[in-house]
């Protein structure tokens, strides 16, 4: 982000007083793009919690004598300023999702391009963008000495700043979490760029890139593909799979959904012999590996840009039956030789997204040699699949056990 020495930036964390912290958790993930870090109370009632927007920490917390809300108290006392790369559509989001807009879009004389608006219970929040590098000097203000603004400009030492930049790509994939729900919201066409541009830079096999995204943004056509789903679910009961399939009803009214297609043709692109024989056979699996790795990299690039824009992910593989191939590559146009592989559905999410557990670091990382301790049998295996998948899937990672 452009810094502007006119309004520089630091670490805060404000503490927002609600009458009702639950309500406020949902308002400001649907209408302001938040996200809930964690939240605290006991007996029903949420007493407190902890949100973010990108580097932008709040903390919430329940009204009590002596502690009111701006509507409670029937004025505010304060105005929160956030800071985001993107602001002319955060303002076309907040207004959509009913935001009270307060001050309306423009670009100020001391450098920002901002609006202001107010939440359910009467705070006031300025989101803004850096639109120009501007001195206090320019526009009337007395800066009180030199050093004020050379501490806000200082030039990071490079490790410090790799660290910063980890942060932050942790930050976000941390925070791309799955939902299968989503709030009504339409979804710039700047942001299907920008999500694609991040699965283009992806690595593969051989450089041969062999993926391809068809963004669908027709009603009917979401629609009858939310259907080829949901009869695959249906399927799947009547074959008594025992598969806890979830419920592929959200497909419908995603706001983004990308679907990702693959040419296969390009495995000759990899190590094979191509000429038919047992060894060709070896090396054709394996390249046939290298393809689908190279796919899930790309596709993995574009949710990781999905969460960094403050959408909630949805990432379907159920895709590879061949009666699903069969309806959707016409309704889509997909050529025969290509085949569809995923389904990427993003969005604001309806409700609060919540993480899932995940293994330990010590569980997945081997110094050298492979730990046995991190080895599972098949029996060990199975017994995961009876008794752990359905809650790892589908429960907040603190309520698995």
């Amino acid at each position: 982000m452009l810094k502007n020495r006119s309004v520089p930036t630091d670490v805060i964390l404000p503490h927002i007083t609600y009458q009702n912290v639950a309500a406020a958790l949902g308002w400001l993930t649907n209408t302001f793009g938040f996200t809930e870090h964690y939240r605290y109370g006991g007996g029903g009632q949420v007493e407190g919690a902890q949100m973010h927007l990108s580097d932008a920490w709040i903390m919430l917390n329940r009204a009590r004598p002596g502690r009111a809300s701006a509507a409670q108290a029937g004025l505010q006392t304060q105005s929160l300023t956030v800071f985001v790369e993107d602001v002319d559509s955060h303002y076309a989001r907040a207004k959509a999702a009913g935001a009270r807009i307060v001050e309306d879009l423009h670009d100020t004389e001391y450098g920002e391009r901002q609006y202001g608006a107010e939440d359910l219970e009467g705070h006031h929040w300025l989101f803004s963008r850096h639109a120009r590098d501007v001195s206090p000097e320019e526009w009337g203000a007395t800066v009180a000495g030199p050093l004020a603004m050379t501490n806000q400009i200082e030039t990071v030492p490079a490790a410090a700043s790799n660290a910063a930049l980890y942060r932050a790509l942790m930050e976000v994939v941390r925070n791309r979490m799955t939902n299968r729900a989503f709030a009504p919201c339409e979804i710039p066409r700047e942001h299907f760029e920008m999500i694609l541009e991040a699965a283009r830079h992806a690595p593969s096999g051989a450089n041969a890139q062999p993926w391809h995204y068809i963004v669908v943004t027709d009603p009917s056509a979401k629609a009858s593909i939310a259907q080829c789903f949901l009869d695959e679910q249906q399927h799947r009961v009547r074959l008594r799979m025992g598969f806890p399939t979830p419920n592929y009803a959200g497909v419908k009214t995603a706001p983004g959904l990308i679907v990702v297609a693959v040419d296969f043709r390009f495995v000759r692109a990899f190590p094979v012999l191509d000429d038919g024989s047992d060894e060709d056979r070896l090396y054709r699996q394996n390249a046939e590996r290298i393809l689908l790795q190279s796919v899930a990299a790309s596709t993995m690039s574009a949710h990781l840009a999905a969460a960094a824009l403050g959408y909630a992910v949805w990432w379907i593989t159920a895709i590879g039956q061949e009666d699903i191939q069969k309806k959707i590559k016409p309704l889509l146009g997909v050529p025969e030789e290509l085949a569809i592989i995923d389904v990427m559905c993003f969005g604001p999410p309806l409700k609060a997204s919540y993480k899932r557990w995940k293994r330990r670091l010590d569980q997945i990382v081997n110094w050298d040699r492979f730990n046995p301790e991190n080895f599972m049998t098949a029996e060990q295996i199975a017994e995961w699949i009876k008794t752990r998948r359905h809650k790892v899937m589908y429960r907040d990672e603190t309520n698995v056990d």
